[in-house]
């Protein structure tokens, strides 16, 4: 006990007065329970703004710490991180890095300390040990492929590109899955090449690269002008847009195509395009809630995500 004890004094979470005792410290009194919300950011700033209106009406303050980078930096995400474990706050609404090391040990130190965390955006395929209220990217996926079925294309393709994370990743495994139902056995992936036939995996090269549009429409050009296509992002299927009409084909007769929303991308965007979308302002707002209640209960759940047809995808054959 006097070790524990004076493990929390030297933390800062307890002051030893000789003969008369240890009391909490008045900078450490309550903060568990401050009224103030963390949130790691990577989504628009409509996002932003509903989630910081919401913390206001609930009486709380919105701290940010932005993702919003052109790649990961797991050294300032832990700084933040250990921010937090020495000045806990009320609910940290987590979207963390998906690089390894990931900082795992750190969120339950978070969480130990009296933060609540749940987590808003996936940083691994496998579910957090936290709370989470996770787009369900993996059914996006799976309903892109069963309403591309419906419609009767030929070539069923999933978009895919080298080294995304999981809500990039996520979309192409329920892609699959859906596949897999479709023939009664499990599916691989068998990505595309000039030599390849049956493909149903695009590896997309990174920064869209003017080089690869000449492997995109030949692609195109091979699945015989009746090809069904997911794509993980909408600034991809605006790029591919553009190239299916340079191949000379047509949307949605020849080729129907479905986008999946990312996180940075506006409900929307790209209003020409048939697509999946998250509400993740309402999701962050029913966490909040969540998190605030006198007796908080452990969220584990996901956001269904929701279809915007605009007719990129041929009507289901009747």
């Amino acid at each position: 006990v006097r070790k524990a004890l004076q493990q929390l004094s030297d933390d800062g979470w307890l002051a030893q007065q000789v003969g008369s005792g240890c009391y909490v410290t008045a900078t450490m009194e309550g903060q568990g329970t401050a009224r103030m919300i963390a949130l790691m950011h990577m989504g628009t700033p409509d996002y932003l703004t509903a989630i910081q209106d919401y913390a206001l009406q609930n009486g709380h303050i919105l701290g940010v710490y932005s993702q919003l980078r052109s790649r990961w930096d797991l050294a300032s995400e832990a700084e933040f991180l250990r921010c937090l474990q020495s000045q806990p706050h009320r609910l940290l609404l987590a979207a963390c890095s998906p690089i390894r090391p990931y900082n795992e040990e750190l969120l339950r130190e978070i969480e130990a300390r009296g933060t609540r965390i749940i987590h808003v955006e996936p940083y691994s395929d496998d579910l957090p040990s936290q709370g989470f209220f996770l787009p369900d990217y993996r059914r996006s996926g799976y309903a892109a492929a069963m309403k591309l079925m419906l419609a009767g294309y030929k070539h069923l393709v999933y978009i895919d590109m080298q080294n995304d994370g999981p809500p990039l990743r996520l979309p192409g495994h329920g892609f699959l899955q859906a596949l897999g139902d479709r023939s009664g056995k499990s599916e691989e992936w068998r990505c595309y090449d000039s030599h390849s036939t049956g493909s149903n995996r695009f590896d997309m090269p990174p920064g869209h690269l003017p080089g690869a549009a000449k492997d995109i429409i030949g692609f195109l050009k091979a699945m015989e002008g009746d090809v069904g296509l997911v794509v993980g992002s909408f600034s991809r299927a605006e790029f591919l847009k553009q190239l299916i009409s340079e191949a000379g084909l047509r949307v949605p007769e020849q080729v129907g195509l479905i986008g999946i929303q990312t996180a940075a991308e506006h409900m929307q965007e790209s209003a020409w395009l048939s697509r999946f979308v998250f509400d993740r302002a309402a999701a962050a707002q029913k966490a909040i809630s969540i998190a605030l209640a006198p007796k908080y209960q452990d969220i584990r759940e996901m956001v269904a995500p929701q279809f915007i047809d605009a007719g990129t995808v041929r009507q289901p054959r009747g």
